[in-house]
């Protein structure tokens, strides 16, 4: 397995769930050194004074809301700053669990902005660098089951993750350098803060422990896998949604969120 000992690895979104998880699991498992981003300072703050009081390994800190453009560069720069720099994690994220009529405008660009704009920009500055300096490299986003099949009141998220994970497995057929692996990672619910909302109650038998989740994300990253889904009941629920009407799928998917939203 590839060593990530001083190198550097970019995880966005990590000030909470999977991010903050995998950037524990990098630090402690592999000796990675970290750039971690997210709105929140303080929790950032608090992430890098656990992870550099246990593990000898660097850490780095920027505070930026990715649904705002104006942050691509500041993060670009500082991960190409690194003569060690390895490889991103695109892991930052919105859900919206309800009515698709029920999302306000503002709501609409905000999730479009950071799981569609940011991760695409950010994604095709890195392979760009990677391709151009033919270094070895590991890039991977955090996708979802939702990309795959239509899911009614997460019609928004489902179209955002569908985007992103057609895009990656297409360039991932384009790039020249063999040393470049780009990965999409795309597990079912997982039990963060993101799915600790009241909508989710009726859900939390299907998700995910998020530390199961981090060390399956972590091995698809560091292998490079092309598509992964963790889990043996994710690949089997996704291998019997392949052969099914995508209208029943919806209509059974819809069945269970309704419910849980006393819809």
């Amino acid at each position: 397995m590839q060593s990530l000992q001083n190198k550097w690895v970019l995880i966005t979104g990590a000030s909470s769930g999977l991010g903050l998880e995998m950037a524990r699991h990098l630090a402690a498992r592999h000796q990675a050194n970290l750039i971690l981003v997210a709105r929140r300072t303080d929790r950032l703050e608090k992430l890098k004074e656990e992870i550099t009081a246990n593990q000898s390994v660097e850490v780095d800190l920027l505070t930026a809301d990715l649904s705002d453009s104006q942050s691509f560069d500041a993060v670009t720069e500082l991960c190409l700053s690194k003569p060690e720099f390895y490889g991103a994690i695109l892991n930052a994220g919105m859900t919206y669990l309800g009515k698709h009529t029920g999302l306000e405008e503002d709501q609409i660009q905000r999730i479009i902005n950071l799981n569609v704009i940011s991760t695409t920009q950010l994604a095709s500055r890195l392979i760009k660098h990677f391709e151009e300096t033919g270094k070895a490299g590991r890039i991977m986003v955090i996708s979802s089951l939702a990309a795959h099949y239509p899911t009614p009141y997460q019609a928004l998220y489902s179209g955002t993750k569908g985007f992103i994970t057609n895009l990656i497995n297409s360039i991932a057929l384009e790039i020249q350098n063999p040393q470049l692996k780009l990965s999409v990672f795309s597990p079912g619910g997982i039990a963060t803060e993101m799915t600790a909302d009241e909508g989710f109650k009726d859900l939390q038998n299907w998700l995910m422990p998020v530390e199961t989740a981090t060390k399956e994300a972590i091995k698809c990253f560091i292998k490079g896998k092309h598509n992964y889904i963790p889990g043996l009941p994710n690949r089997i629920s996704f291998a019997v949604m392949k052969i099914l009407p995508l209208k029943l799928i919806s209509a059974i998917l819809g069945k269970q969120y309704k419910k849980s939203l006393g819809l």
